[in-house]
């Protein structure tokens, strides 16, 4: 107990004793005033009636003692609920997003493929529980056979990979898919090398069983480079484009309004000073409204870096590193329904893939997960989407660049606050799963009597009281899954 729970205590006890002196010598005086009797029938009366004096005084003192207590217990809630709200401003107030490991699968058994190598996966939802892989695959990168294969997940089955496109003699490179409201996009690259890049697309109408003829975009036009594009409200297309020539990386924006068939072009994207700076965006939206973009970079630079916008990706600030290490090597994330921003990324090899969460739109991450770690192998170019049931979907390239590996994580959210201030000092903390149905269910761990309570909230409401076992309360005040912790403490009734 802290001293100043201490000092509480015996101030409580003090004003007991205090208030029930009180009470008994205001008591002894009303009889006083009231008797007319001699003075041994004063003794007298007064001797009969000191018990019942006691007894009321006793009721009237608890009473006190009840009003009292519950006084210092609003008190200390009011006090609890303070250091609680600044205790969280010291933490950002966000919740931090985790991501545990649901289900991880090949879309096809290793060394049975119609090709020697692939890369550069991308992945789509058509629908529920339905969806859409593509891959650029040969003998081996660069190479002329090289051809855009595409592969469907659905009724718990991958299909065997089938052939989208093909050109005789000329390699094909870093297919992405992107859903719009009436049609699919397949954008892709075709050249001799990068630095000879032209940008094509294809369109499907029937949920990616059949595809138009190849379109060739305008000149200077790639589309979206690796990662998929954002689509923002007033009907842009936000596409993440990049060049690599000689000595010079940058990143560009690439902007269509008419699913791709007029085009804008922003930029360049790039690190003040330096030539070989980044490529690859991966673009966001921030919670106020500006748009981001994170960015694989050059060699000896060492770190994913972030590029922003405040006038709807017109014009755009020079890219800056952030926390998160990057050998050179591809990413790509997605900003979650819940505003929680997921990347996945090497650290300091391929051999490593990790993801990290970001409560604020990319100012800090965690470190949330391990994907793939072991010496001697490759686990790279990541594609990351949120599927319509919350979960997310990581597909990566593994190990020798024969075979995909498709990886479902599931989300949990945990929101950290100082413990109860009434009885004890105990640490709780708040986990919120998100279920496929997308309610939430709420535990409340105390590592001092390492018992996990477990109680169903149903429904996000906009305010939410949660009593467990009875005596412990949480009162939460939700909305849009962001979470203020109001008050907890044990025996509540006693505050209330």
């Amino acid at each position: 107990m802290s001293p100043h729970g201490h000092r509480s205590n015996i101030s409580s006890v003090m004003l007991r004793y205090v208030a029930f002196v009180l009470f008994f010598v205001v008591g002894l005086f009303v009889i006083g005033s009231n008797l007319s009797v001699t003075g041994s029938g004063l003794r007298s009366e007064a001797k009969s009636l000191i018990p019942n004096l006691i007894v009321h005084a006793s009721k009237l003192v608890n009473q006190f003692d009840i009003n009292l207590t519950r006084k210092l217990c609003r008190d200390r809630v009011e006090a609890h609920e303070l250091r609680a709200e600044e205790k969280l401003q010291g933490m950002n107030s966000h919740p931090i997003l985790t991501l545990n490991l649901n289900k991880e699968e090949y879309t096809f058994p290793a060394n049975l493929a119609p090709f020697n190598s692939c890369h550069a996966s991308t992945i789509l939802e058509v629908e529920n529980g339905h969806f859409l892989v593509a891959y650029f695959g040969g003998s081996n990168e660069g190479a002329p056979d090289v051809k855009i294969w595409l592969q469907r997940y659905k009724d718990d089955y991958w299909s065997s990979p089938i052939i989208v496109d093909e050109e005789p003699d000329v390699p094909m490179w870093n297919p992405v898919l992107f859903k719009l409201s009436d049609q699919l996009l397949l954008f892709y690259k075709i050249g001799q090398e990068v630095q000879k890049w032209s940008g094509c697309m294809m369109r499907s109408f029937d949920g990616g069983y059949t595809w138009s003829e190849r379109e060739q975009l305008p000149p200077g036009i790639l589309g979206p480079i690796k990662n998929k594009p954002i689509l923002l409200e007033n009907g842009q297309l936000l596409c993440g484009s990049s060049v690599e020539s000689w000595n010079s990386w940058g990143a560009w924006m690439d902007v269509t309004s008419d699913a791709g068939r007029t085009w804008k072009k922003y930029g360049p994207i790039y690190i003040k000073d330096e030539s070989l700076s980044v490529i690859q965006p991966v673009p966001y939206q921030t919670a106020k409204g500006s748009l981001r973009v994170l960015l694989r970079s050059f060699s000896g630079i060492g770190s994913v870096c972030m590029s922003e916008s405040l006038d709807g990706g017109q014009s755009w600030s020079y890219a800056a590193p952030t926390e998160l290490p990057n050998p050179n090597s591809g990413i790509d994330g997605v900003k979650l329904r819940n505003g929680h921003l997921v990347l996945a990324y090497n650290t300091y090899s391929r051999e490593t893939l990790k993801v990290a969460t970001s409560p604020d739109d990319g100012d800090s991450w965690n470190e949330v997960l391990t994907l793939e770690d072991s010496s001697g192998m490759e686990f790279s170019y990541p594609a990351v989407i949120e599927a319509t049931d919350g979960s997310v979907h990581v597909t990566m390239l593994f190990f020798n660049r024969n075979c995909f590996h498709c990886q479902r994580l599931n989300c949990t959210v945990k929101l950290y606050f100082p413990g109860p201030a009434l009885l004890n000092t105990s640490f709780y903390s708040l986990i919120l799963r998100w279920k496929l149905t997308r309610n939430p269910m709420v535990y409340l761990y105390d590592p001092s009597e390492a018992v996990t309570i477990r109680s169903a909230v149903g429904k996000i409401a906009l305010e939410h009281e949660i009593h467990c076992a009875g005596n412990l309360v949480l009162r939460l005040n939700v909305y849009s899954c962001c979470f203020t912790l109001l008050y907890v403490c044990k025996k509540m009734s006693e505050c209330v």
